[in-house]
């Protein structure tokens, strides 16, 4: 039996967390042109100007999936309440991106520790968790697919 919701579905919480996210990836994108324009792109290594821009990258799909299912959710989809429960193919991507840059910043971070205690082990350790995490967001990105 298909789950009915109620009459009054709100969904003013997801359109304020639109907003917010994208007046937060207007600020990254400003933060972004200012550090590529900057003299210390060119001194830095080539492993953080990769980071700087995969995760320019991989933030500008998750905010054109999360834009995406907002305007099905509230526009293509209105009024019908079987479609508020359906997952449509930006669910997936925004999983997706979300794995994606979560490795890339924790693949920083545990560069970074490394190179601060040059302790290999505790590394590694990060290392693998993060390669966990990775394929845990990439099996439930596929697992959420197939519900489409």
């Amino acid at each position: 039996m298909p789950m009915r919701l109620a009459g009054d579905f709100n969904v003013g919480a997801q359109l304020i967390g639109i907003c917010i996210n994208l007046v937060l990836y207007g600020v990254e994108l400003v933060l972004a042109a200012c550090y590529l324009s900057s003299a210390r792109a060119k001194r830095d290594r080539k492993f953080i100007l990769f980071a700087v821009i995969s995760s320019l990258i991989v933030d500008t799909l998750a905010c054109i999936a999360l834009c995406a299912g907002i305007f099905m959710l509230l526009i293509v989809d209105w009024g019908r309440n079987a479609d508020f429960l359906s997952v449509n193919w930006t669910t997936p991507l925004w999983i997706f991106t979300t794995g994606l840059n979560e490795f890339v910043v924790e693949g920083f971070m545990d560069q970074r520790y490394y190179r601060l205690s040059s302790n290999s082990v505790i590394s590694f350790l990060i290392f693998v968790l993060m390669l966990l995490s990775l394929s845990a967001s990439l099996y439930l990105g596929v697992d959420v697919s197939k519900a489409t």
